[in-house]
């Protein structure tokens, strides 16, 4: 059987959490990791002109949302980067008339912002396109799509002000426009010179311009503060691009949570990063194989039942986890954004995305570019969607990790109770005590599991303390003869 660790401190094991008394394993998501390139994805844009005339569409309808939501609780609740996807569809706002303003928006916008045709030479160009060109593209329609949303609110009764619409972050924007739409009338000039590496470094001068200049106001109003209002009017004015293209990804696959292990506990810097400064402790797990898979069982979520009252009780059960070993490379794989959604009702997919307004089906869209053979469509997907929850740089190599994955299109695992998951105590096999971790705390954990070995009626468990080899140069372990006592006589 493979041993995997897992280096925990003392307050994780022992502390609110009581991780060893409870035998949990927490998931935690991306953004909690240690790497800030966990779950980086190397998205690129490209598609026809229906998927181009889609993205345009959905930004223009989230950006709506979003104005609406600033201009009714702007001033009492924050409107945060996750609401930017949290809309309702353009075409099933909650009620007709929200679904007719819907359509008078997005006309206005594509007429103003000339979408179509814009969409069109994008889809022309065949380039794959990045997320600095997609944000500069974006803010070239922002602005358009402000006074479409704003004009349209006026119009029909909803506002009877521009309200704060002529704002210093407008001004800003307009600026950071001009400097743009100067950018876009050299492409053609760029694209002839025949460097692709030119051409994308113009976009991401453009986005290194504008955080500058976003600092540069935050600090020159920072007497503001972090008033409501003020963080509400610059997220819709101001970020709106940079929000979208940073939340567009949710639409690939489903939210994500990983568990860390190692198969390596022997690296000091390990033990100080994750082990408390040596002062906590590393549990060795038993894995099991299932299939052509190390795995260990724990209690998951595994479906839900209807109760009296319309309300769902969750249904949990022990399965099978698979230890997922983490590939080091250089750079993440590349991914197509327009044929890698999933992460919707199949019904909002054709509706919203892979259909014109003709009902034509877009040739960017998904399995339907395998010839309608959704198994190998789904088989590359999820390729995918593997690689980029197991990729880390090559800084990272030392750690030897290996993690388990949670994650499901069926199941919201948001809530931390549901990705707050149990082991059978079978599965510890023992526990390896820091050089530093005091001899008070090496005896809670020791009661601990004197408990369950009583209750597990378990003679195996083993202890170890570990130790600095100057043999091998790293952390060795040595065990620790400690026996449960009058275990044998139960």
């Amino acid at each position: 059987m493979t041993e995997f660790y897992r280096f925990r401190s003392v307050c994780a094991l022992l502390g609110m959490h009581s991780e060893l008394e409870r035998q949990t394993i927490f998931f935690a998501p991306p953004d909690d990791l240690n790497d800030p390139m966990e779950g980086f994805q190397d998205i690129v844009w490209e598609g026809d002109r229906t998927a181009w005339v889609n993205l345009f569409r959905d930004y223009v309808n989230c950006l709506h949302w979003s104005y609406h939501h600033v201009l009714v609780f702007g001033d009492d609740v924050p409107f945060e980067p996750c609401q930017v996807r949290g809309v309702p569809p353009w075409n099933a706002a909650p009620t007709a008339e929200a679904v007719r303003v819907s359509r008078l928006i997005w006309t206005r916008a594509q007429e103003t912002a000339q979408i179509i045709q814009f969409a069109e030479k994008i889809a022309a160009s065949g380039r794959k396109i990045r997320k600095p060109e997609l944000t500069s593209y974006l803010r070239i329609i922002h602005v358009h799509a402000l006074e479409a949303i704003r004009q349209t609110y006026i119009e029909n009764g909803l506002v009877t002000e521009p309200d704060w619409f002529n704002t210093q972050p407008m001004s800003i924007n307009l600026m950071m426009l001009a400097e743009t739409l100067d950018q876009v009338q050299q492409l053609e000039r760029v694209r002839q010179l025949g460097s692709e590496r030119l051409f994308d470094g113009i976009f991401s001068v453009s986005e290194n311009l504008f955080a500058q200049t976003a600092l540069i106001y935050g600090y020159n109003n920072r007497a503001e503060g972090d008033s409501i209002a003020h963080l509400n009017k610059m997220r819709v004015f101001f970020y709106f691009p940079t929000l979208y293209v940073e939340q567009i990804g949710e639409l690939l696959w489903p939210n994500w949570y990983a568990a860390s292990f190692t198969k390596n506990p022997n690296n000091s810097s390990m033990w100080a990063h994750y082990g408390d400064k040596h002062k906590g402790a590393c549990l060795i797990f038993e894995a099991e194989v299932t299939g052509d898979r190390e795995t260990i069982a724990l209690n998951r979520i595994v479906g839900s039942y209807a109760r009296r009252g319309g309300t769902t009780e969750a249904v949990w059960d022990f399965e099978p986890m698979q230890f997922h070993e983490m590939q080091y490379q250089e750079k993440p794989g590349e991914v197509n954004f327009f044929e890698h959604m999933d992460n919707l009702p199949l019904r909002s997919l054709i509706d919203l995305w892979c259909t014109d307004e003709n009902g034509n089906f877009s040739k960017s869209a998904g399995w339907l570019m395998f010839s309608g053979d959704e198994s190998a469509w789904r088989e590359q997907h999820w390729g995918a969607f593997d690689r980029n929850i197991t990729f880390k740089t090559r800084d990272w190599e030392y750690e030897q990790e290996y993690r388990l994955v949670l994650s499901s299109l069926l199941r919201d695992s948001s809530d931390e109770t549901a990705r707050t998951l149990t082991y059978n105590f079978s599965s510890l096999k023992g526990i390896i005590f820091g050089m530093r971790m005091s001899d008070g705390d090496k005896l809670k954990i020791i009661e601990v599991i004197e408990r369950k070995c009583w209750e597990n009626n378990r003679t195996d468990f083993q202890f170890y303390q570990a130790y600095y080899s100057p043999d091998h140069g790293d952390i060795r372990r040595r065990e620790l003869m400690i026996r449960i006592a009058g275990l044998d006589e139960k």
